[in-house]
């Protein structure tokens, strides 16, 4: 996996340097790791110093408590919004500040996600009453609400703006306006609306199988394998999977099969070119998208889970031993690995336009070199994460953690922004920047290689 050289570090600082080597400097304190990638030593400083800088934590830039009852998440836009709720309220918040635009009680309590963003920032949010309601999303009134008459799922929005829903054993298709367009039954209960494909055909997941329905609302094929999901790749592929018994290659057109392979209890995701990865217990197996043939196989000594895949070529795998590492999707063979301080065998991850991975275990969020793994800052949360996201353009990562009735977000880039150069002996400044020992800075808590 390579990112090329001249690229920008996101992280990058003209202050951030190995520290000279100084033979008469103590060695480091035991409370921290020498980095397996550089070797120079630290600057000296006492024990209360350091004391100082353990002793400290970055806090969050801000955090906001919607209502009384627990967070009902939170969402991002592709506009940059974020909004999140609580019991019957939803909220716009100002990701800059943490500052309410506007807080809306609803008629009845949000379902368990709380809102749906298009695109082009429409909004549109499902409650327990059975309604899907479209919100204007700079004052939160309600534009419009259609009634399903029993409580169904999320929306997914088409790309022509149609707001796709489904209950019981039913899927509508909705203009933008709010005007039902078509509904399909099916006369059995339907899972979900799982995504559209490229022409506009539209696939409902239910026991009876994979429904493919046409824009116009009329079947266009059916494929009965009962409780199977479905996958559609970027590049179009189609996919049917079923856990514990099968996947398969389908025709778009038709909804016939290509090829069909026998899985165990395995889990499948698709690569940036195409190969499927299938994850099994203490297994990992890439496919031929061609035929479902094996490319290659790994086996590992525990269970890992696939986190995310590259645009550069890698797969990156987390285990319940505590790390995370990176295989090529070529051949399998390891590119890097990180240990981390718990289990990292789920939970979110991203990559940014600078090459970092953000990635998380059960309580931290890391930010790592995705071309080696190094470490550039790890975000303790203290405990464990029910949700997180990064907002690039801002350099803030928002988070909620389980069981808590609030939302914070901290400010990443500047944590990494604002250190001042320091001293051998010197106290830590304002941020609690300070270099302590080989190959590290830590900036109020968070631990940097001076790489």
């Amino acid at each position: 996996m390579k990112i090329p050289e001249s690229s920008p570090n996101l992280f990058s600082h003209p202050i951030i340097k190995n520290a000279a080597a100084d033979s008469a400097s103590p060695p480091p304190s035991d409370n921290f790791s020498p980095s397996p990638k550089t070797g120079n030593a630290g600057a000296s400083f006492t024990t209360d110093q350091i004391k100082k800088v353990l002793s400290s934590s970055v806090e969050p830039c801000w955090t906001i408590r919607i209502g009384d009852y627990f967070a009902k998440s939170f969402v991002c836009g592709a506009d940059g919004s974020f909004y999140t709720g609580s019991s019957e309220t939803l909220a716009r918040i100002n990701p800059e500040n943490g500052q309410k635009i506007w807080e809306k009680k609803l008629p009845r309590e949000l379902d368990t996600f709380p809102a749906v963003v298009n695109n082009d920032g429409s909004l549109y949010v499902c409650t327990t009453d059975s309604h899907v309601r479209r919100l204007d999303p700079d004052t939160g009134e309600e534009m419009w609400n259609f009634d399903m008459k029993v409580r169904g799922g999320a929306p997914v929005i088409g790309r022509d703006g149609t707001v796709y829903t489904q209950y019981d054993d039913d899927a509508y298709a909705l203009t933008s306006t709010g005007r039902r367009k078509w509904r399909f039954r099916i006369n059995d209960y339907m899972h979900s609306i799982a995504s559209e494909g490229p022409d506009g055909t539209v696939y409902a997941t239910s026991k009876k199988g994979l429904y493919a329905i046409k824009p116009s609302g009329y079947q266009k094929w059916h494929y009965p394998v009962s409780e199977a999901g479905c996958t559609i790749t970027p590049d179009g592929k189609l996919y049917s999977f079923k856990y514990n018994e099968s996947l398969a290659s389908l025709d778009p057109a038709t909804g016939k099969e290509k090829w069909r392979i026998n899985l165990g209890e395995a889990y499948v995701k698709a690569g940036t070119d195409g190969t499927l990865f299938v994850e099994g217990y203490q297994n990992l197996t890439a496919l031929d998208p061609k035929d479902g043939h094996p490319l290659w196989n790994q086996k590992s000594p525990d269970d890992v889970r696939i986190r995310a895949v590259s645009g550069e070529g890698a797969v990156i795998l987390g285990s319940e031993e505590k790390y995370i590492r990176a295989v090529d999707e070529k051949d399998g063979h390891e590119l890097w690995r990180f240990d981390t301080m718990n289990s990292a065998r789920w939970g979110e991850a991203y990559f940014d336009s600078q090459g970092t991975l953000f990635i998380s275990d059960e309580t931290n969020i890391y930010a790592l070199d995705a071309h080696d793994g190094a470490l550039k800052f790890r975000f303790g949360t203290g405990s464990k994460l029910s949700k997180w996201q990064i907002d690039e353009k801002r350099g803030l990562i928002y988070y909620t953690k389980d069981g808590s009735i609030n939302v914070s977000a901290v400010k990443y880039r500047k944590e990494i922004s604002d250190i001042a150069p320091q001293q051998p002996g010197a106290e830590p400044d304002e941020n609690n920047a300070v270099v302590i020992g080989p190959g590290y800075v830590d900036i109020g808590g968070i631990k940097l290689p001076t790489k």
